[in-house]
């Protein structure tokens, strides 16, 4: 079951069943930051992924990932500072993933604006069993009913 199938049978507040704010920024277009960026795009969220990268390869991701309404932000930004060091407006939580240096400009900015960071892991975790839980009938996350 795809993410954007758990949205549709969940309803308008999937995010919110899981805890989770609308406006999410993912940092690092790794693997796991992809797989973090599509399943919570699936879910109604509106991510920006962020990546001090500029390569063919990550070029080529941000065109996979507009395709599902993912916003990426790459090397650096017209007023000079790194994509991956500037917090984006509007965000409401951070995800992240354990190759990211927890002194990283981007989690000191999250911080300062009071914007919680989370592992990649603790979204999974969020979100295990959703769909078994569907599927017994249940339309409530796991420890959430």
């Amino acid at each position: 079951m795809s993410a954007s199938d758990l949205a549709g049978l969940l309803g308008p507040d999937a995010l919110g069943r899981f805890g989770l704010p609308g406006r999410i920024t993912v940092a690092g277009l790794g693997v796991s930051g992809i797989s973090a960026a599509r399943a919570l795009a699936g879910l109604g969220a509106r991510v920006t992924v962020v990546d001090n990268g500029d390569g063919d390869a990550h070029r080529a991701r941000v065109a996979e990932l507009a395709e599902l309404g993912i916003e990426v932000r790459l090397g650096h930004l017209p007023d000079g500072a790194r994509a991956g060091e500037s917090l984006p407006e509007g965000t409401e939580l951070v995800v992240t993933s354990p190759g990211w240096p927890p002194q990283s400009p981007l989690f000191l900015a999250a911080a300062e604006a009071g914007v919680d960071v989370v592992g990649d892991v603790e979204v999974a975790w969020r979100l295990r069993g959703a769909g078994a839980e569907l599927r017994a009938g249940s339309a409530q996350p796991p420890g959430r009913g």
